[in-house]
């Protein structure tokens, strides 16, 4: 996460894209909520750059939550 959050900060406009795609994705699955956006947007982009990153690392995603199925 903390990858991510220093990746979008700094202007990587290829990583970016990736994030954009990866979120709406999400979202579009159900997987990320779309109520609150303007409370929880920040922490669903950092998250899906988290995913972003990891695959470009190839490494593993450990992930504790209720909905860890439906990823």
């Amino acid at each position: 996460m903390a990858d991510s959050k220093r990746r979008l900060v700094n202007n990587d406009l290829v990583y970016r894209e990736r994030v954009d795609i990866v979120l709406a994705l999400l979202r579009s699955l159900g997987i990320l909520s779309h109520s609150r956006i303007s409370i929880t947007g920040l922490l669903h982009r950092v998250f899906a750059g988290a995913l972003v990153s990891a695959y470009e690392n190839q490494t593993k995603v450990e992930l504790d939550s209720r909905r860890q199925a439906d990823l």
